[in-house]
């Protein structure tokens, strides 16, 4: 049976004492309706369970968001230095033939059985067939539109799905590349995960697929004839550093496209290989990474065009858009308003707020006096102190029709809100 579902909603520690102990109101059901966009295709309920198994996981897992993705990052990076019999640089040069030339292939231990056997092998994982143009990305993407329900999570009955495709605007060269790097024989990869800050609500899967992948891939006999070492830092330049001064050949990285940007430079002088399974901000499509970034999400710029359409077709003719002020609010919400537009549909406002804003209430008021069918969300874990502030305001979820990006669209959002957080 292939699904994909949310492992039982487990509220997290910290949460569950902050709902109990509380000053702020709570709101049963305000989030109901609310739907957003997630870039995650069909996968095997099989892997969600083996989640469950490894440390991270046996600590509970309120979602599953981009373990898929990370889980396949890691299988990727290691199937293509068995190809290139190198962890240098030369590993780099096959990961976008590892996802779409030769032999079907749909676990790590199956597609090195194509390499060692002479073979080309086109791995599809557990994200299902991701194939990467020549700049290293997809060019469409399969999203799942998630709708939250009346216990202000999402709600799997709900659950649609869309297919959307790169713009012609949004280039797919390849960049040449031109660092040199030599290996040593033994695959080191390193992983920048969310262990502070906004992104941290994606922590828990991502590092539950992380610890899965390596298990999987040292199950099979490793890389190169030698287990793959792991190192995980936290995603930010300090971390980064870190896992340079460690030696590593590839990173699992970054946690969001403005971390990504704040370390690439690292990476790229360094000659190591980065590949991100959480990114989707539309400038590392062209930034200049010397051929060295990969990541097997689609650009900011499909989901955009997808979201559009889904809030065009539901009757919206008026929308106000509350984003983000980085790389990832920035170039989703540009896109957007760009898409909404060619659709009709009218964007009254469009602000942004920055990464440490914490009083939402100026930005609801502006909601409330342009008086939108539709209000669009594009955050991460503070959308839930925006929708706090839009609900007291009288625009929230029970009085306009609510829509979120994939950092907004996921159980721990409604945690949070129900915590008071």
């Amino acid at each position: 049976m292939f699904t994909r579902r949310l492992l039982p909603v487990g509220i997290l520690a910290a949460g569950l004492v902050a709902g109990a102990c509380s000053p702020h109101p709570t709101y049963p059901g305000a989030l109901r309706g609310m739907s957003g966009t997630t870039a995650t295709e069909v996968v095997n309920e099989a892997f969600f369970a083996r989640l469950s198994t490894t440390p991270t996981g046996r600590k509970g897992l309120p979602d599953t968001d981009f373990a898929a993705e990370t889980y396949d990052a890691v299988v990727i990076v290691a199937l293509a230095a068995e190809a290139a019999k190198s962890d240098g640089i030369d590993l780099a040069r096959q990961i976008v033939g590892i996802t779409r030339e030769g032999t079907t292939c749909g676990t790590f231990a199956a597609c090195i059985e194509v390499i060692r056997g002479g073979g080309n092998p086109s791995y599809s994982g557990v994200a299902g067939p991701r194939p990467l143009n020549d700049a290293g990305e997809p060019d469409s993407g399969n999203f799942q539109v998630e709708t939250f329900g009346s216990n202000n999570r999402l709600d799997p009955a709900l659950r649609t799905f869309r297919k959307g495709s790169r713009p012609d605007s949004v280039p797919g060269d390849a960049q040449p590349i031109t660092a040199t790097r030599a290996g040593d024989g033994i695959l080191h990869i390193g992983a920048l995960q969310p262990l502070t800050g906004r992104a941290s609500i994606y922590l828990p899967p991502v590092a539950a697929a992380w610890e899965l992948a390596i298990e999987d891939i040292n199950a099979a006999g490793g890389v190169l004839g030698h287990p793959v070492e792991a190192t995980v830092a936290d995603a930010n330049p300090r971390g980064a550093a870190s896992l340079l001064d460690d030696g590593v050949d590839a990173v699992i990285a970054a946690s969001s496209s403005a971390a990504t940007l704040e370390v690439i430079d690292q990476f790229v002088d360094a000659g190591v290989t980065m590949f991100s399974p959480l990114n989707t901000a539309p400038a590392l499509s062209t930034y200049p990474d010397g051929g060295l970034y990969f990541r097997n999400l689609p650009s900011d710029l499909i989901q955009a065009d997808t979201l559009a359409h889904l809030i065009a077709e539901r009757g919206n003719t008026s929308v106000s858009i509350l984003a983000v002020d980085d790389a990832y609010g920035n170039g989703l919400a540009q896109q957007l308003e760009l898409s909404l537009n060619a659709l009709g549909v009218t964007v009254r406002t469009n602000d942004r707020y920055t990464p440490n804003t914490v009083e939402f209430f100026p930005f609801a008021k502006r909601v409330a006096v342009a008086n939108p069918d539709a209000v669009v969300l594009v955050s991460f874990g503070e959308a839930s102190r925006a929708l706090r502030a839009l609900i007291t305001s009288g625009v929230g979820p029970n009085h306009k029709q609510y829509f979120g990006t994939d950092g907004t669209t996921s159980n721990t959002i409604g945690e949070l809100f129900d915590a008071g957080n």
